[in-house]
């Protein structure tokens, strides 16, 4: 399921992100560019602050939601592949290794 979530906040914290800065940079110089009058100045902020800075830390934030869900869903998968394979990585209890160097039967000597 955190993959999913990962997948999906990814999308749309991009879609966000992207359309609010898009529209921020609009706006933004349509304030440089044309100096309007305060009452539209005014109004210009607003729709600054309501549709394009808004949006992109909402972009920002579920970007940063999205990688830590990310790592869980990683870290979920990989206790979930080690719980299967736990045999095979830690080896099997009780049994001794042993070489030819430590035991002089197999080394051939007496």
């Amino acid at each position: 399921m955190n993959r999913f979530w990962s997948v999906a906040s990814k999308v749309a914290g991009s879609l966000f992100l992207c359309g609010g800065g898009v529209i921020s940079i609009a706006l933004s110089l349509s304030i440089l560019a044309f100096q309007p009058p305060t009452w539209a100045f005014t109004i210009l902020l607003i729709l600054l602050v309501f549709f394009g800075l808004t949006p992109s830390a909402i972009g920002g934030l579920l970007l940063y939601a999205s990688s830590k869900a990310h790592r869980h869903a990683v870290r979920d998968r990989f206790f979930q592949l080690g719980k299967f394979n736990l045999p095979k990585v830690a080896g099997k209890p009780g049994r001794k290794r042993t070489s030819a160097i430590s035991d002089p039967e197999k080394a051939g000597g007496e």
